[in-house]
């Protein structure tokens, strides 16, 4: 995973999905391969995309705030204001110390 996370930082992202794909074969249940999934639409401007994959994931997920900050982020980036509010609240209700 640190490896599709160098690839992504370095813009490398038809690498880091082939390197996913065979992390998947090995570990279909890995949140981290949905997050990282995600952050690979975003970068490509595919956001609905990048929901439509966090949402998958967030099944596997014993700790959903991190997708459900991701899908506010995405509803952002789509101007949808009211949607990302809402996953906002949700995180933030998990983890009320993170409001500052």
């Amino acid at each position: 995973m640190l490896q599709v996370e160098i690839l992504i930082f370095e813009f490398e992202l038809q690498k880091a999905s082939v390197l996913l794909t065979k992390i998947v074969a090995l570990d279909p249940c890995n949140e981290e391969v949905f997050m990282q999934k995600a952050t690979i639409f975003s970068k490509q401007k595919k956001h609905q995309e990048a929901i439509q994959v966090l949402e998958e994931g967030i099944a596997f997920s014993e700790e959903p705030s991190g997708f459900w900050e991701m899908m506010a982020t995405e509803y952002l980036l789509l101007d949808k204001v009211q949607k990302a509010r809402f996953y906002f609240e949700k995180s933030m209700v998990l983890h009320p110390e993170d409001v500052n």
